[in-house]
């Protein structure tokens, strides 16, 4: 996500210029910065791509993403229209995992596994 005129600042400028979510349910069209991309925006950003990466005839895909991003990554995928994305926001984490898988029978989408993080356990075994 852009945030516009925050880039690049240092975090004790963030506190005091966010702007917080609108109480009046337009979540979708907020800039928490001046000229930051709205989740509108960014949700419109990653569908696209999104459909542009579907299109190409691969059996496994890896996309790799920021946290924020991925949750409408993942709701685009699930098929969850842009205009219901605006309360999403699905935990993630440095370097986590989540697996989308469709079925081969009757297409049907799911989240196999969220944020997982099992593949930076070290395994204390592994050099013996």
């Amino acid at each position: 996500m852009s945030y516009g005129e925050a880039e690049g600042k240092p975090q004790s400028w963030f506190k005091d210029r966010i702007r917080p979510q609108p109480t009046d349910g337009n979540r979708l069209d907020h800039r928490v910065y001046e000229g930051a991309e709205s989740r509108r925006e960014l949700a419109k950003r990653i569908t696209d791509s999104l459909n542009e990466i579907l299109v190409k005839d691969s059996l496994n895909t890896i996309i790799v993403t920021h946290g924020f991003a991925s949750t409408f990554l993942i709701m685009a995928w699930m098929k969850i229209q842009i205009e219901n994305m605006g309360y999403c926001n699905l935990p993630a984490s440095p370097c986590c995992v989540s697996l989308l898988h469709e079925d081969d029978l009757f297409s049907n989408r799911a989240v196999a596994y969220l944020c997982s993080t099992n593949h930076l356990k070290i395994d204390a075994n592994a050099n013996k």
